[in-house]
């Protein structure tokens, strides 16, 4: 600020005039600012940055003069003032996902934007910030230097500040951390280093690497897999596989640490790893609060309780402590009892019987949601323990189960659904054999506002009328599953893909890309070869942190990818 005083330095409320404020800071302008009587009290206050560090200087300092442009005072010249570079603007890394505020300055922890295939490079950034945190547009540097301590790269390498970002190419060449250090050679640079931990994708449990797809029954081996889950709840995120033809889940401590045909460390529904027999070799109808028949579906609730869809056992079965002491369900729903396992108690449907079902989901509120597929209807229990659904979607009453209502597709009936997603309120159903996926904004309500795969929500085409595979049609999806921000993903299973929508707001709306095929026009199994990009049978989905995961149900495999 610049203050007009009186001959005996008391200030001059009475100034009035035009004070100019420059300083030898070669890379400033002169700043005009007007003093008047009343309005500024022979006070004003004049923003001003320095952009030269004082050992460029003359005197290695730099200096303000405050000069009264009416040359009714004298020009004031202050002091030498120290300006060091280093804490005006300097450089740091942003990485994928971070905010300026929230920007990387030494080792972070893994979050949902550390997701990196190896082999495939992303986008990060060097920043200048200003001393008060913010981006500093004026900033332009021609010779940034990055270097990294990855084993793969070739660096160092130069990039072009330009009004404060530089951005630049990271491609990972092994899993875990990758520093990452800048230099700009000036004296308004300071050399930061960013650290990022990143997990290697893809991921293939099940097989020892992308180009086998044999059936085993081992620590090691699958056979057509069909659900996988992940316990955020869990310090170390435990993964889990329903084994579907093994009749068994089967579990890995670390979902962290998970690595190419990794051996699981638990089985839920044998006694060993090396058995595979439904119920434990006693076939349907010996069901037992121990024993699995076909399981589809797998769930994780916010206390992390595992949640299986023991579908040809006609039950849900809750566990409540899988890694703990406890390898036996601990609550059924369909069922009367553990050793019960007849579809719809051996008799009527009902609110408290089940036929066949193949997807289990839990919300924030800790209502469970059934995939009541046999049934043809989605159920919803909602208290803990409470073994009577409470609503039902895809039938008018709780005692109805025919597909379709016996009658023709609707925005309000199913024909076996096999797949549940929910977000937020919204319930998404995979309808399975009315080749579509409807959103249900408002479950109580049984009206889905629109389906994938059809144009409209009457009809149920595989493929369409014209039998051909698109970007808009289905074939048999089996689940859905929400990603990051408004992205949904859809196992077209007939078709052998996964398909990826970007904000589906209408029927019939398209999807934007598909894994496992080369193009939206492509359908037949590991299209062209088998290798880790392609798919066969795709089942269940999983989201979680970054990366897709994918039960390759007739490759005998869970497929874990960044998307």
């Amino acid at each position: 600020g610049v203050t007009a005083t009186d001959v005996y330095g008391n200030r001059n409320f009475g100034f009035n005039g035009v004070v100019r404020l420059s300083s030898n800071d070669p890379a400033t302008s002169p700043i005009d600012n007007v003093l008047q009587t009343g309005v500024n009290g022979g006070f004003r206050e004049f923003p001003f940055t320095p952009y030269t560090d004082s050992d460029a200087l003359p005197g290695g300092a730099m200096t303000l003069s405050a000069q009264d442009l009416g040359a009714s005072m004298p020009t004031y010249t202050t002091a030498g003032i120290t300006v060091n570079g280093q804490s005006a603007t300097q450089l740091f890394v942003r990485f994928p996902g971070e905010t300026i505020t929230a920007r990387s300055t030494g080792p972070v922890v893994l979050n949902a934007s550390d997701a990196q295939e190896i082999g495939v490079g992303f986008q990060a950034e060097v920043i200048a910030l200003d001393a008060f945190g913010n981006l500093d547009t004026g900033a332009s540097l021609t010779d940034v230097e990055i270097s990294t301590d990855d084993p793969g790269d070739a660096g160092p390498f130069n990039a072009a500040l330009a009004s404060g970002i530089a951005a630049f190419t990271l491609t990972p060449s092994v899993e875990g951390p990758i520093s990452v250090s800048i230099d700009a050679h000036t004296p308004m640079s300071l050399t930061m280093v960013g650290a990022r931990s990143y997990r290697a994708y893809p991921i293939v449990l099940g097989q020892a690497g992308g180009g086998a797809n044999g059936a085993a029954t081992s620590a090691t081996g699958l056979t057509l897999p069909t659900s996988v889950a992940i316990d955020e709840s869990s310090a170390t995120r435990r993964a889990f596989v329903a084994d579907t033809d093994n009749h068994r889940i089967l579990g890995w401590t670390s979902a962290d640490a998970l690595a190419n045909g990794q051996a699981a460390s638990l089985v839920i529904g044998q006694s060993d790893l090396a058995s595979g027999g439904c119920n434990r070799g006693n076939a349907p109808g010996a069901a037992d609060s121990n024993r699995l028949c076909e399981p589809r579906g797998l769930a994780l609730d916010s206390q992390g309780r595992l949640w299986v869809a023991d579908t040809l056992n006609n039950r849900i079965l809750r566990f409540n402590d899988p890694f703990g002491t406890d390898l036996i369900a601990d609550l059924v729903l369909g069922q009367a009892n553990f050793t019960s396992g007849a579809a719809n108690r051996g008799g009527s449907v009902a609110s408290n019987t089940l036929s066949g079902p193949t997807d289990v989901e839990v919300d924030a509120s800790g209502n469970v949601w059934v995939a009541d597929t046999g049934n043809n209807r989605v159920l919803r229990f909602d208290a803990p323990g409470d073994t009577t659904a409470d609503l039902v979607v895809g039938q008018t009453n709780f005692t109805s189960g025919s597909c379709n209502a016996g009658s023709t597709p609707t925005a309000g009936r199913l024909c076996g659904p096999m797949g549940l997603a929910l977000s937020g309120t919204t319930l998404w159903v995979a309808d399975t054999l009315n080749n579509r996926v409807l959103r249900f904004p408002t479950p109580a309500n049984n009206t889905a506002d629109l389906a994938l795969g059809q144009g409209s929500l009457t009809s149920s085409d595989c493929n369409g009328a014209g039998m051909s595979v698109g970007s808009t049609t289905l074939c048999l999806p089996e689940d859905v599953t929400p990603g990051a921000g408004t992205d949904l993903y859809v196992s077209d299973s007939a078709n052998h893909r996964v398909l990826y929508y970007n904000n589906p707001t209408v029927s019939g709306f398209p999807a934007s890309s598909a894994l496992g095929q080369p193009n939206l026009t492509s359908g037949s199994a590991n299209n062209p070869a088998l290798d880790i990009t392609t798919l066969s049978a795709p089942a269940d989905l999983a989201w979680w942190a970054g990366a897709l995961f994918i039960a390759d149900s007739a490759n005998n495999r869970v497929v874990g990818r960044v998307p």
